[in-house]
């Protein structure tokens, strides 16, 4: 499993090693940066407490209010299920002056393609069900499910994905996913429209968060993780909390499976001015 490269290491200089960085897994969320305040106020808006929803929702702040829709497609044959998708989609309602219809439609297609189930995909689950059958085995339907946690702070609209996924391999997968939207324009906004800093800068931003967590504990991450980092960083690769900003790279981008999500966690107070 573990690989080995050379990489020329780069650090962005503009960029304080002195931040408050978390390391954890996706099963340990618990942060080890103080939870930073703020004068504005902010407000956690989670589906549940457990997973899958519930339905029961914290509707602060008062001008937002976000209910869960269930969104899934299936894929049987002979009567027996192969394939299930499903996702809470968040539906968001509230003040008249946000363009929530905007960031509902992006919400709206983006489970929709979470659901979607490729043909390819229905190809590998009717293999695996067929031998199953010769097998005299039970057959375990491929299953993709994921729920929300959504969180205002200043005007940003923060839903995080988390997801399970099992696909007919010996490991369950846990995955998470972000989008972050400006509530007056209804805009996505990538990690460099949130910092309001060029593509690049913010590439190396997380390039460079992630390069202090490897170098800190090395043996927790592949042989090559620091030439695999500039092919994992995308704009979305982050979500906001109470605690600050979270920087994620999921399982298998840069460590095994069994370390899950690698996170940093940045205070507000300390992202670049």
């Amino acid at each position: 499993m573990k690989r080995q490269r050379k990489i020329a290491l780069f650090l962005l200089a503009a960029i304080s090693l002195s931040f408050l960085i978390s390391c954890s897994s996706q099963k340990d969320k618990t942060p080890e940066t103080e939870s930073q305040k703020s004068g504005t106020e902010t407000a956690e808006i989670t589906s549940s407490e457990s997973f899958p929803t519930s339905g029961d929702i914290d509707t602060e702040p008062a001008d937002i209010t976000v209910t869960p829709e269930a969104v899934s497609d299936k894929y049987s044959l002979n009567g027996d299920t192969l394939i299930v998708y499903s996702i809470n989609r968040p539906v968001i309602d509230g003040n008249k002056e946000y363009n929530l219809e905007k960031i509902n439609n992006t919400l709206k297609l983006y489970c929709e393609s979470f659901t979607a189930i490729k043909a390819s995909e229905k190809a590998a689950a009717k293999e695996d069900y067929n031998a199953a059958k010769e097998d005299s085995i039970e057959f375990e339907p491929y299953e993709k499910t994921a729920d929300y946690t959504a969180y205002v702070r200043e005007n940003i609209l923060s839903v995080r994905f988390d997801s399970y996924e099992q696909s007919g391999g010996a490991d369950s997968l846990w995955f998470t996913y972000a989008l972050c939207f400006d509530l007056i324009s209804g805009e996505q906004l990538s990690f460099a429209d949130y910092i309001e800093k060029s593509e690049e800068y913010a590439r190396n931003y997380i390039i460079s968060a992630f390069t202090v967590i490897i170098n800190s504990n090395p043996e927790n991450f592949f042989d090559d993780a620091l030439a695999l980092l500039p092919n994992e960083v995308s704009g979305e690769n982050y979500y906001l909390s109470e605690d600050g900003v979270t920087l994620f790279l999921n399982t298998y981008s840069i460590a095994p499976n069994a370390l899950g999500t690698q996170t940093v966690i940045i205070p507000y107070s300390n992202l670049p001015k």
